[in-house]
Parts: structure tokens; sequence; C-alpha cells
């Protein structure tokens, strides 16, 4: 098989989901820029968005609050995030993030559709993209500081 076919399968099958790439694939696979803020970027593949946790598991994504919503299920799935730590207020503001049933502590419903992560774990969405990075970056500080956290767009 031409070395180029064998890299677009590559590609194509890491972008799914199906295969995570050892560091030496990857690097094979794309390239990539770190820039001043640590964070990296992939050149010229404008739809393989990722989130990567230790550079060892990778998450694709597609829309912004994907990456909140992948953020706290791999923390729940981890063991970081239990029921018995909700509520958990949004950063900053008075609103719950998450919380065992799709409302605040006013009584008030989440707006827009609550995403319910698992059985009485609901999350609310209503953010704007560059506020679910930034949550979900708070997040993994909050509940896996230890862990390198990066978010390729």
């Amino acid at each position: 098989m031409e070395r180029k076919i064998e890299t677009d399968i590559l590609k194509s099958l890491v972008f799914y989901g199906f295969f995570q790439p050892s560091e030496a694939q990857e690097e094979e696979i794309t390239t990539k820029n770190i820039n001043s803020q640590n964070e990296v970027k992939i050149q010229n593949e404008p739809n393989n968005h990722v989130l990567i946790f230790d550079n060892k598991e990778h998450i694709v994504w597609n829309l912004k609050n994907d990456i909140l919503k992948n953020t706290v299920k791999w923390l729940y799935n981890k063991g970081r995030l239990q029921v018995k730590d909700l509520p958990i207020y949004a950063p900053g503001g008075s609103r719950y993030l998450l919380n065992t049933k799709p409302n605040h502590a006013d009584g008030r419903s989440f707006i827009g559709k609550p995403h319910e992560i698992f059985p009485g774990m609901f999350l609310l969405l209503n953010f704007s993209g560059s506020d679910c990075i930034r949550i979900s970056d708070y997040l993994m500080k909050r509940f896996a500081p230890e862990i390198n956290f990066k978010i390729v767009e």
C-alpha cells in the first residue's frame, strides 16, 4: 500500500476514534506546532478536533459544547467526578454547571436542553464556545490537576 494512502487511512481512524496512535505514529500522521500558550494546533486539518489526556487518550469532538460534555464524561469514567460532588457551580457564576436535577439552586430550570451525562447527572450547556473551553480547563484543574489536558482545535 502506498505510504500516502496508509497515512490517510490512519488519519480517518484517529478522527473517528477507532485508533489511538502511539506518540511516534501521531508525529507521523500530523504536523504539530506548539505556540507560546502551549496549545497544540494541527496544521491543515480543519476537521481534526481532539481532546488529549496525558498524551495517551484522545477523544474527537465537533462542536464546542462537545469539549465540555466529553471532559465531564472522562472525569466521571475515571472516578474523578462523582454524583456526591454535585452540585457544581459554573466558575465565577451563580448557576449550577452540574446537578442531580436539571435545576439551579433557586429552582429555575437549566436553559436550553440540559445534557444528561449519566442517570442523575445533568450538565448545563448554555455557554459560548470559549466558555466551554474555559470551563473544561477549570474542571480538569479542579478534579484532575496532575493530568496534562490539551484541546486541539
